[in-house]
């Protein structure tokens, strides 16, 4: 593949990993996207178009509190993104942050608390308290509302809401470029 995840280096940091891109093309990352993998799962803090033939340091949260060895040596690309809770809580802390540093870095508590918060709603069992394990114990109920929730004839973006309050927004050039994303934002 053109395009290879790690940690920045040997020792790793929660809020930092490297994307390599290798390939011709630039590659769209986005904000709220899961990374599988590594010393622990990861969720992109901002969308990013990686140019071609480089390398960048990307910033990122922790969303699983309980693991710090390596699983794999490169990340992968979860099939799902964080819900628009968790994202949330990640926006309004980096917003904070961002304004005090100038770096794209969250709230890690805060994250782990809405992830912990997150998986309890759900009744999902999870040693490391990952994100992940929610599409893991229930990937047949996720299938099912994915099959029931598609995109309509020329859409190219996707509101999400709670109790009738926007908390996340996507918006993408060209209708074929969400149905890329569709799975993951859903």
């Amino acid at each position: 593949m053109s395009v290879e995840i790690r940690e920045v280096d040997a020792q790793g940091a929660v809020s930092r990993l490297v994307v390599r891109n290798a390939g011709p093309l630039p590659v769209l990352i986005i904000d709220g996207d899961i990374l599988l993998g590594l010393k622990q799962d990861r969720v992109l803090n901002t969308t990013i178009l990686v140019p071609s033939q480089s390398t960048l340091e990307i910033p990122v949260s922790c969303v699983e509190a309980g693991r710090w060895r390596p699983r794999s040596a490169t990340a992968r690309r979860g099939d799902f993104s964080v819900s628009p809770g968790v994202r949330a809580a990640k926006l309004k802390s980096m917003i904070l942050r961002t304004r005090a540093s100038g770096k794209f870095d969250s709230d890690q508590l805060a994250i782990w608390k809405e992830v912990e918060k997150y998986v309890g709603s759900l009744g999902v069992q999870s040693e490391t308290q990952a994100y992940s394990d929610i599409e893991r114990q229930r990937r047949p109920q996720i299938d099912e509302r994915l099959a029931q929730l598609k995109p309509a004839d020329g859409q190219s973006g996707v509101l999400a809401a709670v109790g009738g309050k926007p908390i996340s927004f996507d918006l993408f050039d060209k209708p074929s470029t969400l149905s890329r994303f569709w799975q993951g934002l859903i």
